[in-house]
Parts: structure tokens; sequence; C-alpha cells
């Protein structure tokens, strides 16, 4: 072989190698959608039919791994997806997501009776219940949750009750209430010669807008 033909050879031997990089380079540009990189929106709060735009925009796939019960969020929500808001991807990526759930769970009711006030707050939180409404009626209990309601019925310990409920409570109320609003009261019982020791014999009238300031321990 002459010295011509061998660097022709060593020539035509570089060019492929130069042309399968350069095809490879390409392919893999278009197989990874090089240059197509899209930064993660914070899908949480849309449902995934609203979702549907990013689907047909970015071929992203959503799969529900889980779903939870969210007050936040409206059922069938997303309330966390990965890859995070914020996180780097490609088309076609699949987001694996939490939803909220369309049903409530259901938990036993706690028995709040006897307790007080500040104290039954902080078990309908632990056991995921909200705090209702509040009526104050006299008894010698001052401060302490005479009855528990749901719907408007009074509902016993160990009965279940959705999670999220609203429960009421019947707080009771003694003579031992303070602040102006009650000395207005007081001032109306004696000037009518009422007797002030006796539960019975005082007219509290409507005390649905106080507070546990308004009580003592």
């Amino acid at each position: 072989m002459c010295t011509g033909e061998f660097w022709q050879q060593i020539a035509l031997m570089i060019l492929i190698v130069i042309v399968l990089t350069v095809a490879s380079l390409f392919s893999l540009r278009f197989f990874t959608h090089h240059g197509q990189n899209i930064r993660v929106p914070d899908m949480s709060g849309y449902t995934l039919d609203e979702l549907r735009s990013l689907e047909d925009r970015y071929a992203f796939r959503f799969v529900v791994r889980d779903s939870v019960f969210d007050l936040s969020q409206r059922a069938g929500a997303v309330v966390s997806h990965t890859p995070k808001p914020g996180d780097i991807v490609k088309r076609r990526r699949t987001f694996y997501v939490v939803t909220a759930s369309y049903e409530r769970p259901s938990v036993k009711m706690p028995n709040l009776i006897d307790l007080s006030h500040r104290q039954a707050l902080s078990l309908l939180e632990t056991y995921g219940l909200q705090a209702g409404g509040v009526t104050y009626v006299p008894s010698v209990a001052g401060g302490a949750v005479l009855g528990q309601y749901y719907a408007g019925q009074a509902i016993e310990a160990g009965m279940p009750v959705p999670q999220g409920a609203r429960v009421d409570l019947e707080i009771g109320v003694t003579d031992k209430v303070k602040g102006p609003r009650y000395r207005l009261k007081k001032e109306e019982a004696d000037s009518l010669q009422m007797e002030a020791d006796s539960i019975d014999a005082l007219e509290y009238g409507d005390l649905t807008d106080f507070t546990d300031e308004d009580y003592e321990d």
C-alpha cells in the first residue's frame, strides 16, 4: 500500500469517527429533549382535571400515590407532588401526587365532659376535630364542659364522627364570672334584690358572647 492510500484510509477513518460522534450527539439531543428543561410549578390545590393542559403541553403523566384528608384543600385536589415545585424536569416526566380524599375518615368522639374549656379545645385538635359554637349555662361546675354536640345532637364519647367535624360545647358558669359584663349583671341583680349567692336565683341572661377570659379558673 502506497503512502497516499494509507493517509486516505486514515482520513476516512477519522471522518467516520467524526460522523458517528456527531450523529450520536444529535441522537442524544433528540431522545433527552436537550434544551427543553422545564421548571416544575407548584401544582398543589389543582385537581387532575385542571392539570390536563400540562399533560397536553409537556406530555406529563400523573400517578396518584396516595389520598389524605385535608380540610384546607378541595376534594380531589393535589396536596403534594414529586418532583417538587422548582425542580427541573424533561418532557414526558411522571409525577407522583398525593390528593385530598373525597371521603372523610371517621374518628371516635373523645370524652370532653368535666374538662375545662381549654382542655376540651386541645383534645378536639388532637382528634382532628374543630371547635364549634359554645353555649354557657348556670352550673356549680364553672368553666367545665357539661355537654358535647354534633350536628345539633348530643354525642357520646366513643361514637364515630367525621374527621374535621365541628363539635359544639356547653360550658358551665358560676357567680365567679369576672369582667365588666358580669359586673353589670351583678348590679342588675342587686337592684332587683336577688340573692347573688344562689345560682338558681341569679339571672344571667344571654351569655353566648363570653370567652375564656370572662371566667376564673
